[in-house]
């Protein structure tokens, strides 16, 4: 039979959680979703902003109004407008990673020719609904210093950097042509494709198949050096063909286990 002290002692060890302390751990989840609220409602106030204004309607009085929070609250969550635009960017980037093919990844995913259109087809309707949150930060970056750094930091480098990656493992692997620089071209592509998506999605009518029928002969001919992808067959994809890898025979591409996809 355990002893009076024994039962004292292990009381004393391991006390019951007393009420205070459960309320202690309600009110903190309570400040946890209290923030992760106001900072959601800061950010798509934010995209509001930047999709019916530009980034000339951005400031923290516009935001707060928007938002429906006090400046207090604002200012609890973001020193700034820079870090609400940072927080959105991060957002924008995580997304076109998320939807990225898997030849900016996958070391196993070595490119082809075949499936070039119907990946830029993919990354395009990644891109369409951010055109215009992404437009406005890029046409007012050329003339803010600190906004064009958090839009090639916090989303263009990153693009630059997978594509130069996946073009060194293709040249490794004897896919893409050895005698282009991967920095430099990943540098090239990249930029191209952004102002390329930004003309043709930023347009009401404007479709991922139109901008593929832009950039992947570009893409075909740096990477490849051929001239594989018909005009004609990209012409028919803009006007709502099949997205497939398309060749100059004229026939689908086999997607067998030997496909891979670029």
């Amino acid at each position: 039979m355990m002893s009076s002290n024994w039962t004292s002692m292990t009381r004393r060890a391991n006390p019951p959680m007393r009420e205070d302390r459960k309320g202690s751990v309600a009110v903190s989840e309570s400040i946890r979703q209290s923030t992760a609220a106001t900072r959601q409602q800061v950010v798509e106030a934010t995209v509001g902003l930047l999709e019916e204004q530009g980034a000339r309607g951005l400031n923290v009085s516009a935001i707060m109004e928007r938002a429906g929070v006090s400046r207090t609250a604002f200012y609890r969550q973001f020193p700034d407008v820079y870090a609400v635009v940072g927080e959105l960017l991060a957002r924008i980037a995580e997304r076109l990673a998320g939807g990225a093919a898997p030849w900016f990844r996958d070391p196993d995913a070595v490119g082809s020719v075949d499936v070039i259109v119907s990946n830029a087809v993919r990354s395009a309707g990644v891109i369409k609904p951010l055109v215009k949150q992404i437009q406005a930060i890029v046409d007012a970056s050329g003339l803010d210093e600190s906004l064009r750094a958090l839009w090639r930091e916090g989303v263009v480098q990153a693009r630059i950097d997978a594509t130069a990656w996946a073009i060194r493992r293709d040249q490794d692997a004897g896919a893409v042509r050895p005698t282009i620089d991967p920095d430099t071209t990943a540098l090239a592509l990249t930029l191209m494709a952004e102002q390329v998506a930004l003309e043709v999605l930023g347009r009401h009518d404007g479709t991922p198949e139109q901008y593929a029928q832009i950039i992947a002969p570009i893409w075909e001919s740096v990477l490849f050096g051929t001239h594989h992808i018909e005009a004609a067959r990209l012409a028919a994809l803009a006007h709502g063909g099949e997205a497939q890898g398309i060749c100059s025979t004229g026939t689908e591409p086999d997607m067998g286990s030997t496909a891979r996809e670029y």
